[in-house]
């Protein structure tokens, strides 16, 4: 048959009102066209969206039983496989996918039936096999009247795992950098609240006692065991001084001389602009 006969005897039989209309405005042209392949693609152009794979793979996984007829499901679900048939590589549902279809999207008294069937050998089961024992389990649910005691809205809820709470963060607030850890400790302000001693709710305290603060939703830090250490003298050849420890991840304190800290070092030793509190870096001081 000619490609032009071919392509007129098609045009004819368009009795959508749509493409029946398309047909009548440019069928001139399309009885000019030298292939079949060239109507085709002129027909696909204008009424087959570019998106339609992945469009028509939506409507197949949004297919469930709900409150259907087995029967029915099963043809819908069967129709949307066969649309995808044509949309090549990647789109297409196998034995498997659409097994596993038709029995978790099924009813959920239906689906419970099912998997308790003993020795079902459900992975070898052909799809008409599995398609028959579910009808003749469907008709039997029917008959006992058993299919309306779960809402078939409640399927997906009834066999899916809970999401898992997100938990709200227990800290809210960023990390300091180094230049606002040092502006809080030249005031006072506690690390932990942010708060200064210069605002209305402050409360005296440690950054490790911080109360927190309910306004900007910080929860109060759990303070740590107290920690006993020994009295000791100070040996020959040693001296106390008392030292600022430097780092701002340890020291986390709201009072800057809560950080001072006493050791013992050799009288030989000197130390630099750390000392406070009258040590002096001479073998004098004692």
């Amino acid at each position: 048959m000619p490609p032009q006969l071919r392509i007129v005897l098609a045009g004819l039989k368009l009795e959508e009102s749509n493409t029946s209309l398309w047909w009548s405005e440019n069928r001139d042209v399309l009885k000019q066209l030298a292939t079949w392949e060239a109507f085709a693609s002129c027909f696909k152009d204008r009424f087959i969206p570019s998106g339609w794979h992945l469009d028509a793979l939506a409507r197949f996984y949004n297919v469930s039983q709900g409150a259907d007829d087995f029967r029915s499901f099963v043809a819908t679900l069967q129709v949307a496989r066969n649309t995808l048939s044509s949309a090549g590589l990647g789109y297409t549902i196998t034995d498997s996918i659409f097994k596993n279809h038709l029995l978790f999207f099924a009813h959920p008294i239906l689906q419970l039936r099912i998997r308790a069937i003993p020795n079902l050998g459900y992975e070898n089961l052909k799809v008409d096999t599995l398609i028959n024992v579910m009808a003749t389990t469907w008709s039997s649910l029917v008959a006992e009247g058993l299919t309306k005691l779960i809402s078939p809205r409640l399927a997906f809820k009834v066999f899916s795992v809970s999401p898992v709470p997100t938990s709200k963060p227990a800290y809210p607030l960023p990390d300091l950098s180094y230049a606002e850890r040092e502006a809080l400790r030249s005031v006072g302000g506690c690390f932990h609240c942010r708060l200064l001693p210069s605002d209305a709710a402050w409360k005296p305290h440690l950054a490790r006692e911080c109360p927190g603060d309910v306004k900007q939703e910080i929860p109060p830090r759990v303070p740590r065991p107290a920690t006993t250490v020994a009295a000791v003298g100070i040996p020959e050849g040693h001296k106390e001084v008392h030292l600022m420890h430097g780092n701002p991840g340890v020291t986390d304190l709201s009072d800057p001389n809560a950080g001072i800290v006493a050791a013992l070092i050799p009288k030989d030793v000197i130390i630099p602009s750390r000392v406070f509190k009258g040590d002096s870096d001479s073998d004098d001081s004692d």
